[in-house]
């Protein structure tokens, strides 16, 4: 009889606290992402309307702030021939130094700072 009161339960059959494991991890820095590795290295775009974009290695997502001041953060998507961002209507593509940010069905070409 005394076992019966741990075998099951709301939380997780040890009859005490909530039950975390479906939570969402928890989640730190300014673009929503987990903070980078100290050696990861960064790359700022200026785009020809003054949009900026950063991309940090190994973070799942590049920040973008565009001039009137709002920012987005756009996943990273599986691309063979460089680094894509986002899905339509905001999405960055890079190919080495050079990029090409596309918003709102227009293309802006972009640039490593």
């Amino acid at each position: 009889m005394a076992l019966s009161a741990c075998a099951g339960g709301p939380h997780g059959g040890y009859g005490y606290g909530p039950d975390y494991r479906d939570a969402p991890p928890v989640r730190v820095g300014p673009s929503g992402d987990p903070p980078a590795h100290p050696l990861a290295r960064s790359a700022t775009y200026t785009c020809e309307d003054l949009t900026t974009i950063k991309l940090t290695e190994g973070q799942p997502t590049a920040q973008v702030t565009l001039n009137s001041g709002l920012v987005l953060g756009l996943a990273r998507q599986p691309d063979a021939l460089g680094s894509r961002y986002g899905a339509p209507p905001y999405e960055f593509r890079t190919r080495g130094d050079e990029g090409s940010f596309f918003a709102n069905n227009r293309v802006v070409r972009c640039r490593v700072k």
